[in-house]
């Protein structure tokens, strides 16, 4: 699964291209040692990149100690490419994972949730549902991906979703990272209906992370958007998420 294009084959092993099946939707089958230490290479690789532009160019030299900020976020990405990679002890093999294709200006990021993580977290912070306009949510549904069969079904699942905030450059979007297909259900009926749900901030669903690698490369994406979105005017000074 590690640096897969949009048009490569899906790692589920059907046969479809990744955009036409997995791409923002959930799998049972986690992939090999080798793809997660490729897929921990590339992220790496592509961080420490993305670091070195935003410094380079002075695009966080507006951030109190932003130098601080830079050599802390350096030395996280380095030290995640050391250590042996660890799995999130929350998750359950065979049970759901949620993949999320993150592409930027120096290339792509796989993000994966692990969804037993998350009805952990939800479980362990007592967290209370929620209402959500299901056309906010139903942007980000990869539409190709949705199965007849499931949508069917989806139209009397009453069962709440879970959604994530997920920092997008500037903007902060909500993901269902299970639910598509009710959310998608719904819209097709009324797209002006609400759906039942958990909203997980950051700081939360960071720790359903699959792998440690991918909550070092969250972190580090999301205090590098904060930081820049401050020197542009936002007050006050953001809180960001720890480092370790």
């Amino acid at each position: 699964m590690t640096n897969i294009g949009r048009n490569d084959p899906c790692p589920c092993g059907s046969g479809k291209k990744f955009k036409h099946c997995h791409i923002g939707e959930s799998v049972h089958t986690e992939p090999s040692l080798q793809e997660i230490q490729l897929m921990r290479d590339t992220t790496v690789k592509n961080l420490l990149a993305q670091i070195d532009i935003y410094d380079n160019e002075g695009m966080l030299n507006h951030f109190p100690n932003h130098q601080t900020l830079v050599r802390e976020l350096r030395s996280a990405v380095k030290a995640a490419a050391q250590v042996d990679i660890v799995r999130n002890p929350s998750h359950i093999p065979g049970k759901q994972i949620y993949n999320r294709e993150h592409l930027g200006r120096l290339g792509k990021i796989v993000f994966a949730w692990s969804i037993p993580a998350v009805e952990h977290l939800i479980e362990v912070y007592n967290l209370q549902t929620q209402n959500f306009y299901v056309a906010d949510l139903n942007k980000f549904v990869n539409s190709s991906a949705l199965k007849q069969k499931k949508l069917i079904y989806a139209r009397s699942n009453t069962n709440p979703i879970y959604v994530i905030e997920y920092n997008i450059a500037h903007t902060i979007e909500q993901w269902a990272v299970d639910g598509n297909h009710r959310v998608a259900a719904r819209y097709q009926n009324d797209s002006s209906s609400k759906i039942e749900g958990y909203l997980l901030p950051p700081e939360l669903h960071i720790k359903a992370l699959m792998y440690d690698f991918m909550r070092v490369a969250y972190t580090v994406r999301t205090n590098i958007n904060r930081a820049f979105d401050y020197q542009n005017g936002s007050q006050p000074i953001p809180v960001m998420l720890p480092m370790t």
